[in-house]
């Protein structure tokens, strides 16, 4: 039941809203991503920091999940793992496909197939 004056579209965006992923998350889910990628190269933080430009105490920093990234570090982080920045935040994603171009080609053409035609 929605509470009088809400309509379907407010409880959507409730619902929408209650599953959005924290600040926290976010933190974890990054440092999950870039151990990952990471170990599957062989590649130690002092690495990273070499084909980045992102000191090697901010890595660290990112990695025990204590700093927020901005989008110039995820873009620059990525550019090193070779994939978009914003991969670097999606959940729950194998390391094959975390480190290919599947996500960003699935964006891609979805976009492309939602497209209006005119």
């Amino acid at each position: 039941m929605l509470p009088t004056g809400e309509s379907s579209n407010s409880a959507s965006a409730l619902l929408y809203r209650a599953s959005m992923v924290t600040k926290a998350d976010g933190r974890a889910i990054l440092a999950t991503n870039l151990t990952a990628l990471m170990k599957r190269r062989g590649w130690r933080q002092e690495d990273l920091e070499a084909k980045s430009g992102i000191s090697q105490t901010y890595i660290s920093r990112l990695i025990r999940k204590q700093s927020d990234p901005t989008i110039r570090v995820l873009e620059d982080l990525g550019q090193a793992f070779g994939i978009p920045g914003w991969v670097l935040l999606i959940p729950n994603v194998n390391i094959e496909t975390l480190d290919s171009r599947a996500i960003p080609a699935l964006i891609e053409t979805f976009s492309r197939a939602a497209a209006p035609t005119s």
